[in-house]
């Protein structure tokens, strides 16, 4: 009896003690999750600024009355030109933005470097006669839509276009001065394209964009006639342009509500 009561009591003391311990440790509360953390959405609305600069390549094709090879007959009235060269301009635009659609109008401005072709239509012991092809200057004023993703914008461009081109009929064949005829005017078309454009920080932006311009069409008359016939250069162009771009949006990203994101 004395050794069933001592052990009653031992096991009533090992409790005790061991819940006195457990009370003593420190309990763990539940999981608390992180606090999100905001980044600021992408933000095109606003006006901007900028400069590009890339490649133009002129295609014209030409048709040229009272050329022919007075050898062969052969009538030399059918022509193509191909030229290239660099263009460099300003933008101006403005962006409106609602949610991840970004819509707007851009117009920019640019001169043409190094885009001349020239094409010889009669050659022989005494005359020398070639026509002339050269790209002046581009400026476009276009509608642009666009859907952003990150920090960039996917968007296509369509509008008008405005290409300066000279033609120019060169040669001594009834033309003692060596000149028949010249003209640059600024011609009207379609223009449409594609193009990127991402978010480099603080306002600044990088694009690439291709742009296609529709046919254009001009012609130039001789300033010499004889015979009772003159010669006409009549051209009908289109172009491709392939640029880079930075740009500076201006104003304040509040604008553009913040984006919840956890880390």
């Amino acid at each position: 009896m004395k050794i069933s009561t001592l052990l009653s009591g031992t096991a009533l003391s090992v409790a005790a003690v061991t819940a006195s311990f457990a009370a003593d440790l420190p309990v763990r509360g539940p999981a608390v999750a992180p606090a999100p953390m905001f980044v600021a959405a992408p933000y095109w609305a606003g006006p901007y600024l900028g400069v590009n600069m890339g490649v133009m390549h002129s295609q014209t094709r030409a048709a040229y009355s009272n050329f022919y090879d007075d050898a062969t007959g052969e009538d030399l009235g059918v022509g193509k030109h191909n030229s290239f060269g660099g263009l460099v301009g300003v933008t101006a635009g403005y962006n409106f933005q609602a949610g991840n659609m970004v819509y707007g109008i851009e117009g920019d401005i640019g001169g043409v470097f190094g885009s001349k072709s020239d094409e010889l239509l009669y050659r022989s012991s005494d005359y020398n006669n070639s026509t002339s092809a050269q790209t002046r200057a581009l400026a476009t004023l276009r509608a642009r839509l666009g859907i952003a993703s990150g920090a960039s914008l996917f968007y296509v461009t369509a509008g008008a276009a405005a290409v300066q081109q000279k033609l120019s009929i060169i040669g001594n064949y009834y033309a003692p001065d060596g000149k028949y005829g010249s003209t640059s005017k600024w011609k009207f078309a379609p223009v449409a394209g594609v193009g990127i454009e991402h978010q480099l920080g603080g306002g600044w932006t990088a694009k690439v964009e291709g742009l296609y311009v529709f046919e254009t069409k001009q012609s130039v008359n001789s300033s010499f006639s004889s015979e009772g016939y003159g010669k006409t250069f009549a051209a009908k162009s289109s172009h491709a342009v392939v640029r880079f771009g930075l740009n500076y949006i201006f104003g304040a990203p509040a604008a553009a509500g913040p984006v919840l994101a956890r880390y």
